[in-house]
């Protein structure tokens, strides 16, 4: 357990900027801009961490149902 508290404290710099980059990207809701762009980008940093993802587009007529606005991607991973 303290090798992987030792290893993810030396990634926090990693993780900030990470993070960092992902909440730059402007996904305001309403009306939901830019999720395919920042669920590419989590996808891409999984990816290359080994994950393996798989991107999923909901359809808009599930989503759309309950919450007019409500954005049509997602990252599952």
């Amino acid at each position: 357990m303290l090798a992987l508290l030792e290893y993810l404290g030396s990634k926090t710099d990693e993780t900030i900027k990470t993070l960092d980059e992902l909440v730059r990207i402007q996904t305001q809701v309403p009306p939901g801009e830019n999720y395919e762009k920042a669920m590419d980008y989590a996808a891409s940093e999984l990816k290359q961490l080994d994950f393996e993802v798989e991107t999923l587009i909901m359809p808009a007529v599930c989503s759309r149902r309950k919450i007019p606005d409500l954005p049509t991607c997602m990252v599952s991973g």
